[in-house]
């Protein structure tokens, strides 16, 4: 279960538990078969709702749909693992089809499947490919610099750096 079930007003007020928020406020979209979030998002276009975090100032923490709704239908997501997409819509909340919409997975095989559909892109465009990867590590264990090869593949040390950890594109 999500970290907090009900969510409080800055009065200390309850309001409804989260799964009663959370159901009503989806719908079936028809043409892609997504039981779509119609509530509000976050900039990257996800589905967000306010869980109780005592943790915060005001007592509520934002969290995205997708995965309150995992939560409820199949328990904690393990540490590592995250709830990605087949349908390549992040509005979608049906975490019950887990063939065609919402599933439990990693960061690596996200990764793939992000590059595998052309959503995968590098700082200014620039797509990554298994082999600009291979490059990547091969010149790396060569004894180039990160800072040299995130500067010609245009893309974030960081991203170098998770290359060569395998923490992305295992």
């Amino acid at each position: 279960m999500p970290r907090g079930v009900y969510v409080s007003d800055k009065r200390g007020r309850k309001s409804r538990p989260v799964e009663e928020r959370l159901w009503p406020r989806t719908g079936r979209n028809p043409a892609n078969g997504c039981l779509e979030w119609t509530g509000g998002t976050n900039g990257n276009g996800r589905g967000v709702i306010g869980v109780r975090d005592a943790s915060r100032p005001n007592g509520i923490r934002m969290e995205q749909t997708h995965r309150v709704a995992w939560e409820l239908v199949h328990g904690p997501i393990s540490e590592g693992r995250q709830i990605n997409h087949h349908c390549d819509n992040p509005l979608c909340c049906d975490v019950v089809d887990t063939e065609n919409h919402c599933y439990l997975g990693g960061y690596a095989g996200n990764n793939q499947e992000r590059s595998e559909h052309g959503r995968h892109h590098a700082r200014r465009g620039k797509p990554i490919t298994q082999a600009i990867v291979a490059e990547i590590r091969r010149r790396l264990a060569g004894g180039e610099q990160g800072k040299t090869l995130a500067a010609e593949f245009l893309m974030s040390e960081q991203n170098v750096s998770r290359i060569k950890l395998h923490q992305t594109w295992a």
